[in-house]
């Protein structure tokens, strides 16, 4: 929560213009809706604050109480996705869910979705997801478990992030982003390589690999022999830091509740776009109170 001490600093910065007193009013307006907020501040030119002593605002994290009790139970995956921009301010909304218990009523096979936290940045560069990730943190784990798995597409600046604020739990990439990336011609070529990112032992792996390598290089079904795809699959997927984020053979290993790919976040923020409208590019407050209204519908849907 915010310290009586926290509020008299936030007056003390954003009070003395009109860009100011509302981002006061969103973060008072969090903290009565019972979030925990973080705010990241940068002096104007990065260097000094001027002559009316503003400072900008660049990330914004809150995280609802009952959010942190309910990651505490179930912390087994964490899926992040940071696509939605917030037009008036250029900040860019991190929406960060969670899976419970429970099936989903909407998707077979699918466990429920739960919000933990979002945050807004002024860009999508390492440093902000690595202050966001401190944050996220900070307010849920001290002494409880970690995460076993985060799972995100595959943007480096949030992959680092992950490494350095959680090295203890694995980093997997979205299996539909994976397959994307590649843009199989072929379908034998992506069936293969499916089996590869999906078996769970060493001959399937290596047998897959194989098919899929002799398929992408056959003359005439890809540009070149398939040459950009073979020297991708050896210099990239095929690093070690890069295999254990896709392959099954390794993943396996390690308890994600079936989260390999980030459609839990993507519909979960599908929705939550929904709701929000076009006001969220104008109003944060307003954007803020619709979120945790969504919030709130979706625990109660999970609580049945």
């Amino acid at each position: 929560m915010l310290l009586k001490k926290d509020i008299q600093n936030i007056q003390a910065l954003f009070l003395k213009d009109d860009d100011g007193k509302v981002m006061y009013s969103l973060i008072t307006n969090l903290e009565n809706l019972n979030y925990v907020v973080r705010i990241q501040v940068k002096n104007s030119n990065d260097k000094a604050m001027d002559e009316t002593g503003a400072k900008e605002v660049t990330s914004l994290f809150f995280i609802k109480q009952t959010a942190i009790e309910d990651v505490r139970r179930w912390p087994e995956a964490v899926i992040i996705d940071a696509t939605y921009k917030t037009n008036a301010h250029k900040m860019s909304l991190i929406n960060i869910v969670g899976t419970g218990n429970v099936s989903s009523i909407r998707v077979d096979n699918r466990l429920e979705t739960f919000p933990i936290a979002a945050a807004f940045v002024s860009s999508k560069i390492e440093d902000d997801y690595t202050w966001v990730l401190k944050e996220l943190r900070s307010a849920v784990w001290d002494d409880s478990e970690l995460p076993s798995v985060f799972v995100t597409d595959n943007e480096q600046a949030l992959k680092n992030a992950i490494e350095s604020i959680f090295p203890e739990s694995r980093h997997l990439l979205c299996r539909n982003v994976t397959k994307e990336e590649y843009n199989l011609l072929l379908a034998e070529a992506e069936f293969a390589f499916k089996n590869a990112m999906t078996c769970s032992d060493e001959n399937t792996f290596q047998r897959s690999l194989l098919k899929f390598q002799t398929i992408v290089t056959k003359q005439g079904n890809f540009a070149k022999n398939g040459e950009a795809a073979k020297m991708y699959l050896k210099n990239i997927l095929l690093q070690v830091d890069e295999i254990k984020r896709w392959a099954g053979v390794l993943d396996n290993r390690h308890s994600h509740t079936d989260n390999r790919i980030s459609g839990g976040a993507e519909g979960f923020h599908s929705g939550l776009k929904k709701v929000l409208g076009h006001q969220s590019a104008s109003r944060l407050t307003l954007t803020t109170k619709r979120m945790d209204a969504y919030y709130n519908q979706k625990r109660s849907e999970r609580n049945g």
